[in-house]
């Protein structure tokens, strides 16, 4: 009897003791990790069992200023926002303002797509899990200069990709879409109601929904490129256009609480933010991903099954589900993983584009502070990532095979200068200066275009980032320059 009430007076401190055991392991880790990866700045945030165990910044907000990264340090959340979007529309089913399964166009009548009978069916649960039956459509935000409401008003052009509810694919203007509901239904902006239902609540006092909200502020990191090896400052594309979808900023010690409230099923310090069964709602599994639509860490994880909640990629990890999501734009990443039955979360933040230690100190973290074994995650993706980079790159060179040296332009380089425009895909401009044609998107993406055989062009990007593009011309029976196109997008020319 004596032992035992020996053991346990020790066994906070015993515990406490092995927590510092795998504090230090992890603050190693991400060091040594941050070398191999070039990455220059980093935060990092553990929880579990209510507790914040870990919030730490490595490194450099960016290469030129070299302000030292702190817990307090600002960074892009990405599309781990999406979670956010989703316990939004929790408090609002809470309340009894909505239920997950209402139609869209019964709380948003501007909703409406190119299918008459998904526009009629599709509910709030089928914006948040990636099954309404679009392709890819990030071009409409990315290459756009246009406002929120004109991309979600576009999609009545795009023609769905397969049938409502019979197949996955990653899509964040549904939840620009969920926004908007959300909006409707509350009569806040989504901005202000996660700001006041979620980010106030939280103490999440540096956290901003955002980046218009922060671009004035202090203490927060530029995104950059490996460029020639060597990290680079490259330019922002921010996520305001689709906010729900992924424009938060945040801090590792703010996520900290973000996580304490999700694994404490809606609690936080005593105030209730969102009932214990809305929390049970995130976390089922909505949509099936195959496994070859799914991270390509599967490779090296294996699990059994690869599926979606809401806001949260999932997969079985040591005999448990694990929740999680990455957060990705040009130049910044971000992950949060969290294991609800273990009462455990790890959040993490970097600075270079897809460097993805992210993925690396994720499973680490669990695997110190679980107990889940001694595996170099590390070393297995950068080999992993290594050999992707390396296939990407020869099917880059491929796609410039087959160019045909003795030809020239059918016409004049001043010939092909216009606007060419599509109702979906929206309006680009080719211009020249200097005898080189140039082809602006929007504000952020151009491209310088060099011949390269008959009316096909090479297109080299402003961003040093992005890899090249063919671009091709064809003609009209005039014998004028009749429509423009890459990669497998086609624009019309207007009328002058």
């Amino acid at each position: 009897m004596k032992k035992l009430l020996t053991y346990l007076l020790l066994f906070p401190f015993l515990l406490n003791a092995q927590h510092e055991k795998d504090i230090k392991a992890l603050d190693s880790y991400v060091q040594q990790g941050m070398n191999d990866w070039k990455v220059p700045g980093l935060s990092i945030a553990v929880v579990k069992d209510g507790k914040q165990l870990f919030s730490k910044g490595y490194g450099v907000l960016d290469v030129e200023s070299q302000t030292k990264v702190t817990s307090d340090s600002r960074f892009m959340i990405g599309s781990t926002t999406k979670a956010m979007t989703a316990t939004a529309l929790a408090i609002l089913v809470d309340e009894g303002k909505i239920n997950w399964n209402d139609k869209v166009i019964d709380h948003y009548p501007k909703f409406q797509l190119f299918d008459a009978y998904a526009t009629r069916d599709v509910t709030i649960i089928d914006l948040l899990t990636h099954r309404a039956g679009l392709g890819n459509a990030d071009f409409l935000w990315s290459l756009n200069d246009i406002s929120s409401e004109e991309i979600v008003e576009r999609l009545k052009l795009l023609e769905p990709a397969y049938s409502l509810r019979a197949g996955y694919t990653y899509q964040n203007i549904m939840y620009l879409v969920a926004g908007f509901v959300i909006e409707k239904v509350s009569s806040q902006p989504w901005a202000s109601f996660v700001n006041d239902r979620i980010f106030e609540p939280l103490e999440m006092t540096r956290t901003r929904a955002l980046y218009a909200d922060l671009e004035n502020e202090d203490g927060y990191v530029k995104p950059h490129h490996l460029i020639d090896g060597k990290a680079t400052i490259t330019n922002m594309l921010t996520a305001d256009k689709v906010a729900p979808a992924g424009s938060v900023w945040s801090t590792s010690d703010d996520m900290t609480n973000w996580m304490l409230m999700l694994l404490d099923s809606g609690n936080f310090k005593g105030k209730r933010i969102v009932s214990k069964e809305r929390i049970a709602d995130l976390w089922k599994t909505y949509t099936i991903i195959p496994k070859d639509q799914f991270y390509p860490t599967t490779q090296i994880t294996k699990p059994n099954w690869t599926t979606y909640g809401l806001g949260f990629f999932q997969h079985d990890y040591q005999g448990y589900q694990l929740q999680f999501h990455t957060g990705s734009l040009p130049g910044l990443t971000a992950i949060i993983g969290l294991v609800p039955e273990r009462d455990f979360g790890v959040y993490v933040f970097g600075n270079l584009d897809h460097a993805e230690l992210r993925h690396a100190l994720m499973y680490k973290a669990i695997d110190l502070f679980l107990g889940f074994g001694e595996t170099d995650w590390n070393k297995e993706f950068l080999d992993l990532y290594g050999g992707i980079q390396s296939a990407n790159e020869k099917r880059q060179e491929e796609s410039f095979q087959g160019r045909n040296m003795d030809t020239s332009p059918s016409l004049e380089l001043s010939e092909y200068v216009g606007v060419y425009s599509d109702p979906l895909y929206g309006k680009v401009e080719v211009s020249m200066k200097d005898g080189v044609l140039n082809v602006k998107f929007n504000s952020l993406f151009s491209a310088s275009l060099s011949h390269w055989h008959y009316d096909t062009f090479k297109g080299d990007w402003n961003q040093p980032y992005s890899t090249p593009n063919l671009f091709t011309f064809t003609l009209n029976d005039q014998g004028q320059t009749a429509t423009f196109s890459f990669n497998g997008i086609t624009y019309r020319r207007d009328k002058d």
